[in-house]
């Protein structure tokens, strides 16, 4: 999605005030690892620059950096992630108190103002911001987050609804929250691209889906529990803080249940809650002044003191460089937890390597000095942890370590392509990946045919077939040079194959356009060939003559009858008992005459959610195909319900649809397409239909 216009230039707000300084000296301490063996956990904490910024909710942005809402110093902070190094950004806005953060579309980082009741938004590139107002004053938007859809979603705890910027139009707008005074809060975009979050007052975890557009409700357990943040688990489900009552709710996107863990701690308040790189869910808990994980499958749940006393740990996250963000709002840090591993590549694989060529690596055990663990000697397993070309790993996949080392002498990948990264795993183990390496094609072996004819084509169609020069083990070989010629393998009607039949390989591929052929046949193969390589073959497939035209509804009518008398004469006006739709062949008379494949509706309006719904009602009807003048009469059954009109449905889709006695599928649009259904309008008291 494109940035708005105002993204790169001048800030509406100005320049001033925008001051970056080194940050106060971090402190590290060492913790017993969470799980495995031979891990170990270490916090570090890194101070703002000011001493009483109070940092709230975090983002990591496009530069892999780590910016923090700074509610009391009104500022936009940074935690340099390689370095360490804190700084800050003022924002210009005189009362602004930044709570909620997230990055969107183009690294533009986007916060919430509570006291100002507006949406910021921060382009690092330039140091510039913007603000733009809540549709609803006195809104109070609280945590914000990027949507599938390239928007931006944020709670109004006030205005109890989530509101919606649009990143195109620079617009706002809202989505009103079904309970009252349910407070919404939390937020987060969910795995099937809904958006999340959570009602602090309503206890229940909200839903909004950006396909409908419908809000749904489903309620936490456990009364009076406070959800607060909300994140997608590594399991796929919806996870969040239960501030109230010291629990962990996950909600289920399969059966829709909310279940809550307790967090083990006493007191407990968590807060803050994200997915970890190790699978865990990691959470803050305020009262108890911890980072604690709950494992989304056992729910054991394990924790760490954080250094600084009374810290009021609130936002967390995962960085892309595999450690664990968090901030502390009364201690004015950014918490870091780095998880250390002890299997280590000692030998790589090559930076390129021959398609059918071994690769050899090692993989020792260390100690964080860097001492080989001599004593290990437990299997190591290895696999493909990047497989961009979709590759197989083969050879002895697994190798007992000795004295600390394994060694795996043939291993071996088949499948061309760039990117590929090994994984080494064992029991107890971090996994680790190698250095990235390629695998190029072996020499030319043979041709393969990589686009074929379609199965079936009318006489005189034009189609395409392309051919690579393949590999052993089928890769593209783009350096090879030559022609390729295309002929009949197999011709049943003894046909000419039009067009261009022989070509030269370009890129390792041979490209046939424009190829035709006239004569109707079945099992037609085409070979395609070239000296020293292996010839490849098309698939069967068959010329047939073009289809009959699709039957079309050549005109439509309200249908009426009349009393006659003992004379024959008719008597008074003409009684409407409904419609007749005309067709441009003879019909296949079950499925012209079939109910199942009409459907007549009469428009219902009401008022739905304050607007206007158009809602379409059944009729009931019967169906009467006349064969001697291929049309159909819908009768409906006692008095024609259309005060506000309505409409029918032909329906032509296959395999059961309306068809002619030709088998050909109704063309209910009149635009050359058979098996189109067909709507028409019924006028308001039936007055016309077309």
């Amino acid at each position: 999605m494109r940035q708005p216009e105002w993204a790169g230039g001048q800030g509406l707000m100005g320049g001033s005030n925008r001051k970056r300084t080194r940050g106060r000296r971090s402190a590290r301490v060492a913790v017993e690892g969470l799980e495995g063996r031979a891990l170990l956990s270490t916090i570090t904490e890194y101070p703002t620059v000011s001493t009483h910024a109070g940092p709230q909710a975090e983002t990591v942005g496009v530069d892999g950096n780590i910016y923090f809402a700074e509610y009391n110093k009104g500022a936009i902070g940074v935690l340099n992630t390689t370095t360490g190094a804190t700084s800050e950004v003022t924002i210009p806005t005189t009362g602004a108190k930044p709570f909620g953060i997230t990055t969107g579309p183009g690294g533009l980082i986007y916060f919430t103002e509570p006291t100002l009741s507006a949406i910021g938004v921060y382009n690092p590139a330039n140091d510039t911001f913007h603000q733009f107002s809540t549709v609803t004053s006195a809104a109070q938007p609280q945590l914000i987050t990027l949507g599938s859809d390239g928007n931006i979603y944020f709670t109004e705890v006030q205005a109890n609804k989530i509101g919606e910027f649009n990143v195109s139009t620079s617009t706002l707008s809202e989505i009103p929250v079904l309970t009252s005074g349910a407070q919404p809060y939390g937020i987060t975009s969910g795995p099937d691209g809904n958006i999340y979050f959570t009602e602090e007052s309503g206890n229940n975890i909200g839903e909004y889906n950006l396909t409908s557009h419908v809000v749904t409700e489903t309620p936490v357990p456990t009364a009076s529990s406070q959800p607060l943040q909300i994140t997608t688990g590594p399991d796929g489900n919806i996870w969040f803080t239960e501030y109230n009552v010291g629990q962990i709710g996950e909600y289920n996107l399969t059966s829709h249940a909310v279940t809550s863990y307790p967090t083990g701690a006493a007191p407990s308040s968590p807060t803050g809650i994200t997915s970890g790189p190790d699978g865990l869910i990691y959470f803050t808990d305020e009262a108890a002044n911890t980072l604690s994980t709950i494992d989304p499958t056992t729910h054991a749940t394990t924790s760490l003191p954080i250094p600084s006393a009374n810290s009021q740990s609130y936002g967390i996250l995962t960085a892309p460089d595999g450690n664990v963000y968090f901030t502390e709002s009364s201690a004015s840090n950014i918490g870091k937890l780095a998880l250390s591993t002890n299997l280590v590549f000692t030998t790589e694989p090559v930076a390129t390597v021959t398609a059918g060529t071994f690769l050899t690596v090692t993989v020792k055990d260390e100690y964080a000095t860097g001492v080989v663990d001599a004593a290990f000697s437990g299997n190591v397993a290895m696999a493909l942890a990047s497989n961009p070309a979709g590759g197989v790993l083969t050879g002895t996949l697994t190798e007992a370590a000795s004295l600390g080392v394994a060694t795996f002498p043939d291993l071996l990948v088949t499948k061309a392509g760039s990117g590929y990264v090994l994984g080494a795993s064992a029991t107890g183990f971090a996994s680790i990946l190698s250095s990235g390496f390629a695998v190029t094609p072996a020499a030319a072996s043979q041709l393969v045919v990589v686009s074929e004819p379609p199965s079936s084509m009318l006489v005189g169609s034009t189609f395409g077939v392309a051919a690579a020069v393949v590999d052993p083990y089928g890769n593209i070989e783009t350096s090879y040079s030559g022609n390729v010629a295309l002929s009949f393998g197999v011709n049943p009607s003894g046909a000419t194959l039009a067009g261009t039949t022989t070509v030269a390989v370009g890129g390792g591929y041979a490209q046939f356009p424009g190829l035709s052929i006239a004569t109707p046949g079945t099992g037609y193969v085409l070979d395609a060939i070239a000296p020293g390589l292996t010839a490849g073959a098309t698939s069967p497939f068959t010329v047939v003559a073009p289809p009959p035209p699709p039957p079309v509804v050549l005109s439509e009518q309200l249908l009426f009858t009349r009393r006659f008398n003992k004379k024959g004469k008719p008597i008074g006006k003409p009684i409407f008992v409904g419609y007749q739709f005309n067709y441009s062949t003879t019909m296949f008379a079950p499925s012209a005459g079939s109910p199942g494949n009409y459907q007549v509706d009469s428009i219902q309006i009401k008022k739905v959610h304050r607007q206007i719904v158009r809602i379409l009602h059944p009729v009931a009807f019967s169906v009467n195909y006349v064969a001697q003048t291929n049309s159909v009469q819908i009768l409906l059954r006692g008095r024609p319900p259309f005060p506000k009109g309505g409409q029918i449905t032909l329906v032509a889709a296959p395999p059961t649809g309306i068809e002619s006695a030709a088998a050909v599928f109704l063309d209910g649009n009149n635009e050359g397409v058979a098996g189109d259904n067909g709507v028409f309008q019924i006028g308001p008291h039936s007055r016309y239909i077309n």
